[in-house]
C-alpha cells in the first residue's frame, strides 16, 4: 500500500495490505490473525475499525486487563501468588539475585 496516497482508512484496508503484501508467510499469518483476533474481542468487523491507534485502544490497557486476570486466577488458586522476595529464599536463584542486588538497572 501506497502510505502517501492510499493511507489505510480501516483495518479492513489494513487487512488487505497485510494479505498482499511481500512478506513471510508466518509473519503474514500472525498480522492477519492479531487484526481478526482483536476485531473479534471488540465485536467490530475489521472494515468497521478505524485504522488508527486511538480507535482500537481499548478503554482499559491491556496491561491492566491482563494484571486483573492474573490476579483472579490467584485468588482462584489456578496460579501461584506472587511472593516478593521469594527468589532470594531460593538456593538456586539467591547467588543471582545478591550479584545484581547493588545495580538498579539489573535489580
Amino acid at each position: 500500500m501506497d502510505h502517501n496516497n492510499n493511507k489505510a482508512k480501516t483495518l479492513g484496508d489494513v487487512l488487505v495490505a497485510v494479505q498482499t503484501a511481500n512478506i513471510a508467510p508466518l509473519q503474514q499469518r500472525a498480522m492477519t490473525s492479531a487484526i481478526k483476533r482483536i476485531c473479534e474481542m471488540a465485536g467490530a468487523k475489521p472494515a468497521t475499525v478505524p485504522a488508527e491507534a486511538t480507535a482500537i485502544r481499548p478503554e482499559k490497557t491491556w496491561a491492566n486487563l491482563l494484571s486483573r486476570l492474573r490476579a483472579a486466577l490467584r485468588l482462584a488458586d489456578v496460579i501461584d501468588p506472587i511472593m516478593p522476595g521469594s527468589a532470594a529464599q531460593d538456593p538456586a536463584w539467591a547467588p543471582l539475585v545478591r550479584a545484581v542486588a547493588g545495580d538498579k538497572r539489573l535489580s
